[in-house]
Order: C-alpha cells, then structure tokens, then sequence
C-alpha cells in the first residue's frame, strides 16, 4: 500500500480560503462580527476543499475510485472510443472530497470539455445533457475514461492536468466545486466491478476494479 501524501488543500482551494481567512483575520480587530462570520466562511472552504491522505493499493490490477461519493451505478454502456463498456458512477454530496484521482498509473491521452446545462446530478441524464470534462487515461494495458460532471450546484470543473502528461494511480486529475457526479469507463470484459450501488467510496483508495484482461 501507498500512502500519498497530498497538500491539504487541493490546489484550487488555496486561492479561495487563504484571501477570506486573512481578511477575516484583519476584520476581527474593526468589525468582529464580519470577521467572525468570513472566519466561518474560511473554515468551509477549508473544510470543502480538503484533500486528505489516502493509502493507495499498490497492486497493479486494482483501480481505485476516480471520487469520494456514493455509488449511483454499475451498468454496461456504448462509448464512441471504447465501445462496450463498464460504467461506475458516483454522487459527490457537498460534504465529499471534490478532488479527483486517477484510477491507474499511466499518461493523459486526451481531456475533452463539454459545455451543457446544470441538472442534478442524481438524474441519470446529467451524465450527457450537462456541462461536463472527460479525461481519457491511457494505462500500460488498458485506457479508461474518467468523467468529471457538474451538478444543480457544481459551476465550475477544474482540470489540473495537460495532454501528455504523466499520471500515478491516485494522483490529483482535477475538482469539481460543489456538489457532482463522476463516471469510470473502462472497456467492457477486461475488468471485475468491486463495488455495488449504495457502497460508500473514497478516491484514490477503494479499489473498484480488478484488471483481468492478460491475467
């Protein structure tokens, strides 16, 4: 097992908690009351862009799960590039991690966005009709897709990565502010789900795949 070790915030968060906290820092000594109330603030920030130290399987054949969440899914889909594959799809409440890992080590094949409409994210058309990024994976014996989607909430998809770039399995991909949905598509009978709809998971570490293809 791997334990990586993360900033504790995510790395879009530090712009957002570090101005409210000096601030209300400062308003504390004129108008306690404002400073007291942006302190509060400063402390959900932190709170919601947290990003906690996960142990990461370190067998080869286990992919983890791209989100904190519950799972919403497990069902067999048609992908223009994969063809037949397994879907795995997670709910991120306000309440979960937002950052997103990467399931498998490998490089950034591809990274499309997609601008849409902001349905909740617990309905099933969300999956395509809203504003959405797709980063295409690609491992040393398979590709995967892992699907970031905003939510009635969530406005805003965050991409930490570039095309070409190298990625460790549990590694930072990316954040979703506030409330959203995440997919993992991998080609279909190369792989045994781990998981079942209701399971809670923690990304980067719950492993929700096990690779069998050249097993």
């Amino acid at each position: 097992m791997k334990r990586r070790n993360n900033s504790p915030l995510a790395d879009d968060g530090w712009k957002f908690f570090l101005p409210v906290l000096v601030i209300g820092i400062l308003c504390l000594l004129i108008f306690p009351i404002a400073g007291f109330l942006l302190l509060v603030l400063a402390a959900f920030l932190a709170f919601f862009f947290r990003n906690p130290i996960r142990i990461i399987p370190s067998e080869p054949d286990l992919f983890v799960a791209p989100a904190d969440g519950k799972v919403l899914a497990v069902q067999k889909k048609e992908d223009s590039d994969l063809g037949e594959s397994i879907s795995v799809t997670i709910f991120l409440s306000i309440f979960n991690v937002h950052v997103t890992k990467s399931p498998l080590s490998g490089k950034i094949k591809d990274i499309e966005y997609h601008h849409g409409k902001f349905i909740n994210a617990l309905n099933e058309k969300s999956s395509d009709e809203n504003e959405h990024n797709i980063i295409t994976i690609e491992g040393e014996n398979t590709t995967v897709k892992v699907k970031q989607i905003a939510g009635i909430i969530a406005r805003r998809i965050v991409n930490f990565k570039r095309k070409g770039a190298p990625v460790k399995k549990g590694e930072d991909l990316g954040l979703i502010r506030f409330g959203s949905r995440v997919e993992l598509l991998l080609p279909a009978g190369e792989a045994t789900v781990l998981v079942k709809p209701g399971n809670k998971i923690l990304g980067g570490q719950t492993p929700v795949l096990k690779f069998h293809k050249n097993a």
